[in-house]
């Protein structure tokens, strides 16, 4: 196991609350950290706040994933870690889904992430290293309103499995979490029309629901392990909500 000061680690999406989160532990933690976003001048504001270095682009593009992962491992000298935290969501029931909305929503949450680590494999090989997916809770048990994010999400299980298996002899562990509402982000996605409807918000068994400093040390935890001791597995965060039926209802007994 590298020592934090020696990891060297790409994080995608280090613009919102999970992967700003996840930026900040693992350079505040000794890390080497490159993280990817097309946001521009944010980004460089955010790479001065961190020490982490900003690599921008667009892994929409045409060559732009492998483009981004190039510019990660000339900066850092090489690569440990990736971390990709950057999909996207759709409110809306599987009947109900666009035909667009189905490919965004497979492209953001499916494809780009195998992208991404298909270009990293080459420089997590050469010595070893580690894959950490963040997904979604729904990928563990699904949301009807939700309905393609859930299906991508179980979707990027199966891929950090598969890479796993492929990984393993190579020295590369793969792993996901998965999240549930997190409370960075859980008030505006209460306010959407579509979750209104659903009633006030569930309290989980844990009484709070996740931070992004507990999915940033999820992270770190899967970044130091080996794909002889945790590889291929996958971690539900949520407070306990997804533990048992009607979870929810503990804090009214």
């Amino acid at each position: 196991m590298k020592p934090a000061a020696a990891r060297r680690v790409l994080v995608t999406g280090g613009m919102a609350a999970p992967g700003r989160a996840i930026v900040q532990h693992l350079a505040g933690s000794g890390c080497m950290v490159a993280f990817a976003a097309s946001h521009g001048g944010r980004g460089i504001a955010r790479a001065d706040d961190t020490a982490a270095r900003f690599i921008p682009g667009d892994c929409r593009q045409d060559g732009g994933v492998d483009q981004i992962v190039a510019d990660a491992v000339g900066a850092l000298g090489g690569l440990d870690g990736l971390v990709w935290t950057d999909g996207s969501r759709h409110t809306a029931r599987i009947s109900e889904t666009t035909d667009s909305a189905w490919d965004s929503i497979l492209e953001d949450n499916l494809v780009v992430p195998f992208r991404f680590a298909k270009a990293c494999m080459p420089a997590l090989s050469d010595g070893g290293g580690s894959i950490v997916f963040v997904a979604s809770g729904t990928a563990v048990r699904t949301e009807m309103e939700l309905g393609a994010c859930s299906v991508a999400g179980r979707a990027l299980l199966w891929l950090a499995n598969m890479l796993a298996v492929e990984g393993g002899p190579r020295g590369v562990s793969a792993n996901t979490i998965c999240p549930g509402d997190i409370a960075a982000v859980a008030g505006p996605i209460a306010n959407e029309p579509q979750m209104r409807d659903l009633g006030p918000p569930f309290v989980p068994p844990a009484g709070r629901l996740a931070s992004p400093g507990d999915i940033a040390r999820a992270v770190d935890f899967f970044l130091q392990g080996s794909p002889g001791t945790c590889t291929g597995a996958s971690l539900t965060i949520d407070g306990g909500l997804r533990a048992a039926l009607r979870a929810s209802k503990v804090h009214q007994q």
